[in-house]
């Protein structure tokens, strides 16, 4: 799990440069997504590692979370899987290389697939990783 700072950031990114869909997360309670819906991704923040970088004067220790987050794409299945693959690299460009608000964001993994559809949908998944600081 991310820590709660880098998190919140992410999200808030993803959702205000990202509205081709809607967007869901790990704990998400709205109901299971119907095929007539149309597409929708799942973010989704596996875990990481945090290590203590500097030690000194409260204030001034530097904290280091390396971590990756995971995107979701999912389409209605039969529409093709180029769709799932033109969304996820969407989704990519807004992440690949970019610091914001605390968080540098490395190169995302090239999107994976599962063999096929799966039921109502087929999707496609990648990770990105990242670095967070904090001083405290």
């Amino acid at each position: 799990m991310a820590s709660a700072a880098p998190a919140a950031v992410i999200e808030a990114r993803l959702r205000a440069q990202f509205t081709a869909a809607p967007i869901r997360t790990a704990n998400d309670p709205a109901a299971d997504p119907d095929a007539n819906d149309g597409p929708f991704v799942v973010l989704e923040f596996p875990g990481g590692t945090a290590a203590q970088i500097t030690i000194g004067s409260p204030g001034s220790n530097l904290f280091r979370d390396l971590a990756v987050f995971m995107i979701h794409v999912f389409v209605p299945s039969q529409t093709g899987e180029q769709a799932a693959r033109d969304m996820a690299a969407t989704i990519a460009a807004i992440f690949r290389g970019k610091s914001f608000s605390g968080v540098d964001c490395w190169a995302p993994y090239p999107p994976q697939e599962d063999t096929g559809p799966n039921g109502n949908w087929f999707g496609v998944s990648f990770a990105t990783p990242y670095k967070y600081d904090l001083l405290a």
